[in-house]
């Protein structure tokens, strides 16, 4: 909803990574799935994972104990996986590092109510699933720098 360039950016610098060090191929989802990829087994093309992608550059991955990611969107990209036998994947762009989660199931203990006030939008407050960082397992090879748009200062 208020994706902008630089997630864009982020988005096709991730695709282009894991189409190069796997054997799937990502293919763009429509808004109206919720996630940003689906990946697919280059030789059979059967889905392997929905993939969404998050550009959190101005912070680091050690700031907070937790990751939090709409319930919603969650259950929905969960919910998609579900039906092709694939997995969820959350890819999140640090300033530090590019980490991974596998989410195929939701502890809903771990569900509470957060969000942003500084858009004055209503709908930026709602139930998210709080994932402690150590759920993300992997980290992609690469150097933050590799994957984000250069700031240029004016």
């Amino acid at each position: 909803m208020y994706e902008r360039d630089k997630d864009r950016y982020f988005e096709d610098k991730v695709k282009e990574f894991i189409e190069k060090v796997t054997s799937v191929v990502l293919h763009k989802l429509p808004i109206k799935y919720g996630a940003d990829f689906l990946s697919v087994d280059r030789e059979t093309g059967r889905p392997k994972s929905v993939i969404e992608c998050k550009c959190r550059r101005n912070m680091m991955s050690s700031s907070y104990p937790d990751y939090r990611i709409s319930l919603h969107k969650a259950l929905t990209c969960i919910q998609y996986a579900d039906a092709m036998d694939a997995q969820f994947l959350l890819v999140v762009g640090f300033a530090d590092r590019v980490a991974v989660a596998e989410l195929n199931i939701i502890d809903l203990s771990n569900v509470m109510v957060f969000g942003r006030t500084d858009r004055d939008d209503g709908d930026d407050i709602e139930p998210c699933v709080v994932l402690p960082m150590s759920k993300f397992k992997w980290t992609l090879s690469h150097t933050p720098q590799d994957f984000y748009v250069p700031i240029v200062e004016q």
